[in-house]
């Protein structure tokens, strides 16, 4: 199964061949990276922020792993990758 980041580094890959024409000249994965990351970090925000709204975030949870992991199962479930 892909991950968040593989998932949405592929859509950022795949999205710079939707120009026409093409572009030409080198793929800079360095900063298509810093996007990616950039991208995965605001959708954290955005599930952490539901997950407030709707009361499903425990506030008594001390441990951030708990919190970060919880995150990221959300973000996987936005994509559709139910377990």
């Amino acid at each position: 199964m892909k991950t968040p980041k593989e998932i949405i580094g592929e859509l950022a890959g795949y999205a710079s061949l939707c120009w026409q024409p093409r572009p030409t000249g080198v793929f800079d994965s360095t900063e298509a990276s810093k996007a990616v990351d950039q991208a995965l970090t605001a959708l954290r925000e955005v599930v952490l922020s539901y997950q407030l709204k709707y009361g499903q975030l425990d506030m008594k949870l001390e441990r951030e792993k708990v919190v970060y992991n919880r995150a990221l199962e959300d973000i996987a479930n936005l994509f559709g990758d139910e377990k």
